[in-house]
């Protein structure tokens, strides 16, 4: 049904003989007393022929299900249990629950369920008429008796089941009081070419396990899996009828993009939303900062401007159409500067005149002081600029130094394993990183500069003061710095800087926190000529962060029920964990293989 987990390619098995029934696994005769013990597993052995059919058979199935406790067999004991009169004359039981609705059986029933110590069931036997208004609901009499004999139970499932309840379904077939599911693996193969093309290729399923082993229940966990998608079909009423015709993969990977792609279309919907309740957070924090003292208040704005409709419209498509790619990160080139050092020349000579027109005023009159003072602001200008040829370049470099060393020592991870992948990098030995890369738009670095420079700035007396300074000077300031890069560079300069992302709630997931996670933004500049600034921006996460990331999640994961995450999971009885190990691997450029590992979850029946 499902696509199989890629393994590392085996041996083929020897092909068997006619005979295979005499062999044993490494092609040896079996002894005799080898064949009988293998014979006797398979008959009246734990999961043999004749110790199931046991225990079908009431009276029977208690004794198997006693053996079956004493060797240490909890599965097999709780599968003897299923259809036992010990489980159908408890206090929940079909027979018992029966009895509660026939007037003077009730009676007895009463005094059964007050000997055994169950005083509020005996007082609920009491009440015929309430009795007959539960018969019919899930845990009623009628429903327990319909879960108790073949072919009536499958339409005890199908009513459950029809009714989003899948913890009552499960136990109209399995009988059991408790269901373990586990496997090898469970993951998607996804394409990831851009944010908003991302589409689930492939479902992956290996090595699935149930216990305790019921006859029909990989059909009722089939008939479950296609109730939850007509159920999430009914409740949208974007999503394509059509998937209820398909087999339970497509369906499932069809289901799968649809919420995705409806995730991401929300959430960039949402981008007003966020971006305003993000500014309502500053807004709150500038306040407390400008009532602290009358400086603040002149330095700081009284609050931040809203970005106009157009931005958060440019912003939108520029996320959707950002591309994802897998490889090398880019190499950090080492800028030369042109100007590296000075001889002494006219800043000194000007600070020198500056200091003996301060002399001669105080002697030759009060007009000296007035060239002083003007040698001294031209020699502090001139020794600005030279303090920023000189020191500019360097703090570039050492800018884009920090960054490499971040992208290269990533958080210790004691957990990463290994990753096995198809698809093997250019250069196997170097590390590996994700690339998002924010396509060119010069409209969004006008809208961007006019909110800087129009709505920003100009909120308050200060503001508008640096405002006009960057309108005059950004003229002269794009060519002043390129004339600092020697004329040798041919590469593109590019700026690299380091930020690590606070911990936050994981969208749809509010008990999940993502952790910080440590990246590098990319800036790829065009420094001369005129035209847009920014030629293209990538953002570089390390694999290594990634996997820390995904160990973070899969222990966080542990500890959540989810039940609280949808109704169809609220009448298990108790809390469902499920228990993983997420993990990640890249097949391509932009095909990415996301695996839980080892799942496994206990989904406990109501009785």
């Amino acid at each position: 049904m499902f696509s199989w987990f890629s393994a590392p390619a085996q041996e083929a098995p020897k092909r068997k003989t006619r005979n295979a029934i005499l062999d044993g696994d490494n092609g040896r005769p079996l002894s005799v007393e080898e064949h009988l013990n293998k014979f006797a597993d398979g008959t009246i052995g734990t999961n043999g022929v004749v110790t199931q059919a046991a225990e079908y058979v009431p009276g029977v199935n208690d004794v198997v299900g006693a053996i079956h406790s004493y060797r240490g067999e909890d599965a097999a004991a709780e599968r003897a249990r299923a259809r036992s009169l010990q489980k159908y004359l408890s206090k929940d039981g079909a027979l018992t629950k029966a009895a509660n609705l026939i007037p003077g059986s009730n009676l007895l029933a009463a005094a059964y369920l007050e000997g055994s110590g169950h005083h509020e069931d005996a007082l609920r036997a009491l009440d015929l008429l309430q009795n007959w208004r539960d018969a019919g609901k899930a845990d009623g009499a009628l429903t327990k008796l319909a879960e108790m004999f073949p072919g009536t139970d499958l339409v005890a499932f199908g009513v459950h089941a029809s009714h989003g309840d899948f913890a009552h379904a499960l136990r109209s077939i399995v009988k059991t009081r408790w269901v373990e599911a586990g496997g090898d693996a469970v993951g998607v193969v996804a394409s990831v070419g851009s944010v908003g093309s991302l589409k689930v290729r492939e479902i992956i399923v290996d090595g699935v396990r149930i216990k305790p082993v019921s006859g029909l229940l990989w059909g009722a966990c089939i008939d479950l899996a296609m109730k939850a998608i007509k159920h999430q079909v009914a409740a949208d009423p974007n999503i394509d009828p059509s998937l209820l015709d398909a087999d339970v993969e497509k369906s499932s990977i069809g289901l799968v993009n649809h919420l995705i792609a409806e995730e991401l279309d929300g959430r960039l919907n949402k981008l007003q939303q966020e971006v305003n309740a993000g500014l309502a957070d500053g807004n709150s924090e500038l306040t407390k900062l400008r009532n602290g003292s009358a400086l603040m208040r002149a330095l700081l704005p009284s609050e931040l401007p809203p970005p106009r409709t157009e931005l958060i419209e440019l912003l939108q498509d520029v996320i959707g159409k950002a591309t994802v790619t897998h490889g090398p990160a880019p190499q950090a080139r080492r800028v030369r500067g042109k100007y590296t050092k000075y001889s002494a020349g006219l800043p000194e000579a000007l600070g020198a005149a500056s200091c003996l027109s301060f002399l001669g005023s105080c002697s030759l009159g009060p007009h000296l002081a007035v060239v002083g003072c003007l040698s001294g602001c031209v020699a502090g200008a001139l020794q600005g600029l030279r303090l920023a040829s000189t020191r500019l370049v360097p703090m570039w470099n050492d800018c884009n130094a920090d960054a490499g060393k971040t992208l290269r020592r990533p958080p210790d991870d004691p957990y990463r394993q290994a990753r096995k992948s198809h698809w093997r990098a250019p250069e196997q030995n170097e590390p590996q990183f994700v690339c998002i890369e924010i396509p060119r738009t010069p409209d969004l670095e006008k809208k961007v500069k006019q909110y800087v420079v129009n709505d920003f700035l100009s909120s308050w007396a200060l503001g508008r003061f640096v405002a006009g300074v960057l309108r005059s000077a950004v003229g002269t300031v794009r060519p002043f710095i390129a004339d600092l890069l020697s004329s040798e560079t041919k590469h593109v300069p590019q700026l690299f800087i380091s930020i690590t992302t606070p911990s936050m709630p994981v969208p749809e997931f509010p008990l999940l926190t993502l952790p910080p996670l440590p990246l590098v933004v990319v800036l790829d500049l065009r420094l001369r000529g005129s035209g847009p600034l920014l030629r293209k921006a990538q953002v570089v996460i390390s694999d290594k962060v990634i996997d820390m990331m995904l160990e973070n999640l899969s222990a966080q994961f542990q500890a959540l029920d989810l039940r609280t995450l949808a109704p169809q999971r609220a009448s298990f009885t108790q809390p469902v964990s499920l228990k993983m190990k997420l993990a990640l691997a890249w097949e391509g450029p932009s095909l990415v293989r996301i695996v839980a590992k080892q799942p496994s979850v206990k989904l406990s029946l109501p009785e």
